[in-house]
């Protein structure tokens, strides 16, 4: 409990030069109202809506360069390749070829292939001096 007290009492005066002046305050309040009032002419009745709406059509604007013949025919030529592709008989392929892979990585198949390459390793090793030497050796 007397731990608690004194680590109070070191954080209290971090915390009460953390909070902003009042004054602060007011002027990022002020600050914000004149900006509002800026963006939106000051005159507007509905408070911002038209600023919004604006905003929303500018944002619209580039998604609506897309909308042409040229994009509508590639996305159809990317769908008909996709449905190409997509058939019964590939989609029954693709089936059997991930279920035999689900049956070839077993947990005895992961840790025979582990096995392998721990005892693989050191022989890589030994491999990589050896060329290492050799090549040191011919080129000094």
């Amino acid at each position: 409990m007397k731990n608690f007290q004194v680590a109070l009492l070191l954080v209290l005066p971090l915390v009460a030069f953390a909070i902003p002046a009042p004054e602060a305050i007011e002027e990022l309040k002020h600050a914000l109202v004149e900006r509002q009032n800026n963006s939106t002419g000051g005159t507007d009745i509905l408070g911002g809506l038209g600023g919004l709406l604006g905003d929303l059509v500018n944002s619209i604007g580039p998604l609506l360069d897309l909308l042409n013949p040229d994009t509508f025919k590639q996305l159809q030529s990317v769908l008909a390749g996709a449905a190409k592709l997509l058939t019964d008989k590939t989609v029954n392929d693709i089936i059997k070829v991930v279920g035999g892979a689900a049956k070839l990585l077993t947990d005895d198949f992961v840790n025979a292939i582990s096995g392998i390459i721990d005892a693989v390793s050191p022989l890589i090793n030994a491999l990589v001096q050896l060329i290492s030497g050799v090549l040191g050796a011919i080129f000094g």
